[in-house]
């Protein structure tokens, strides 16, 4: 089988990343060992560090991508550090990549304390679709520092939530860390008291210590060809440690329906450092619709009770598109993207022309399907719409600048559409703006 090279991926948003692994067991004294050398003396002297364990969950692909779980269980005496290093996937006898692109830092370390858990996610480019035959076979290998592979053991979903139930401290290890439900009610409540009273309202210092605090962004985008599953990108800009617990989310589509993570994945929280970038694959309980878009990303408070981020500084952004590879996954068209992903502004007619501003505001990249899917749309003084003109040329079709574009497009006579009171600019069946 041959394994796809990530090379230079060009989103215009950058690429990211994820993880390899390496292990090393923090003791007493001041020279480190790594965990495998020191449970093999376990074996034979004591069994407290056989209890340091690591194991995956399923394995997860789409976007030429293959994501898994991961859960240390530390019952030893111990405390454990894990570094994103290390940690290889083989597929087929082939050593694959880890997903990672220059500049986009993706790299973690955490101590496990005795007696504790810790959960993860992480991720590897392939750049192809294994069968399930071969995704049967994949091996995540651990190199330890005693330059030993340790292949990491499966555990089913049962198994990580029988285990995840029996521990009562955080899943980030021994490090205080705020999840990101929590993290948008806080902002989403900043935000309001600085609109309502600036002056008198704290600083992002006074507040939370971290004059960044604001600097979080959350895309996510699904596939039809993978309608079950949501690429999630993450970028931590501040200087605050989050979490992500995976059942504290949901997505909901334009009517209402509410789709949670699959079950083995709630049994997970997804680490995100200061500083870095998070990259993974989230399989859900259902599959997700074009035809239902778009779509809208909720967190669940403190109450149980379920809430947007469109009042946050950068709310969660979500698509849904046909992207086959994660080279064009943060791509879509006009209706494909949320509100807030493009501005479209001083649109205006001269004869049968129309000049339009375009403004990407988001990771996402445009892309229209064809020029004829824009479209003028004439509404009467009541509000209806009446008459409909389909560009018959133009230019771009895509825009992936995060500089203004004018967008150029050409319609036969237009005569009849400018008797209408006002005249929208539609894409498909999504309006973008007013023009008169």
């Amino acid at each position: 089988m041959k394994i796809k090279k990530i090379g230079k991926l060009i989103l215009g948003l950058g690429m990211l990343m994820f993880f390899g692994l390496s292990l090393s067991a923090c003791a007493n004294s001041a020279t480190q060992k790594s965990p495998t050398s020191s449970a093999n003396q376990s074996a034979s002297q004591s069994a407290q560090n056989t209890k340091f364990k690591l194991y995956h969950g399923a394995f997860l692909q789409a976007n030429g991508i293959i994501s898994t779980p991961l859960l240390a269980d530390n019952g030893s005496q111990d405390d454990v550090m894990i570094a994103s290093r290390n940690l290889v996937l083989y597929v087929d006898g082939q050593k694959v990549p880890i997903l990672q692109q220059k500049a986009q830092p993706a790299d973690f370390h955490v101590t496990v304390g005795s007696q504790s858990q810790w959960t993860n996610l992480v991720s590897f480019y392939v750049g192809t679709k294994l069968s399930d035959k071969d995704l049967g076979k994949v091996q995540l290998v651990l190199n330890t520092d005693d330059n030993k592979k340790m292949v990491v053991e499966g555990i089913s979903p049962n198994d990580a939530s029988s285990t995840l139930s029996n521990d009562d401290t955080t899943s980030s290890g021994n490090n205080k860390t705020t999840d990101l439900s929590d993290y948008y009610s806080q902002i989403i409540d900043f935000q309001k008291d600085q609109l309502s009273d600036s002056q008198n309202s704290p600083s992002l210092e006074d507040k939370f210590n971290d004059n960044q605090y604001d600097n979080l962004h959350t895309f996510m985008v699904a596939s039809t060809k993978s309608p079950n599953i949501i690429l999630m990108l993450i970028h931590n800009g501040t200087n605050t440690d989050f979490t992500f617990d995976l059942s504290n989310f949901e997505v909901i589509d334009k009517d209402g329906q509410e789709t949670l993570a699959d079950p083995e994945f709630r049994n997970y929280t997804l680490q995100v450092p200061h500083g870095k970038y998070a990259n993974v694959l989230v399989k859900m309980e259902g599959n997700l619709k074009q035809s239902e878009a778009p779509y809208t990303v909720r967190f669940k408070n403190d109450d149980g009770d379920f809430f947007d981020t469109k009042q946050a500084p950068y709310p969660v952004e979500m698509a849904m598109n046909n992207a086959t590879d994660f080279q064009n996954a943060f791509v879509g068209a006009p209706d494909e993207l949320g509100d807030d992903a493009t501005k479209w502004t001083k649109a205006k007619l001269k004869g049968n022309e129309l000049n339009v501003n375009v403004k990407l505001t988001s990771y996402f990249n445009l892309k229209a399907d064809s020029i004829s899917d824009y479209q003028l749309v004439g509404v009467d003084s009541a509000g209806n719409d009446g008459d409909t003109e389909k560009a018959t040329d133009g230019a771009p079709l895509s825009i992936t600048s995060n500089d203004t574009t004018k967008l150029k497009l050409k319609f036969d006579d237009l005569t009849n559409l400018k008797t209408y009171k006002h005249i929208y600019l539609n894409y498909r069946d999504k309006r973008l703006c007013k023009v008169k």
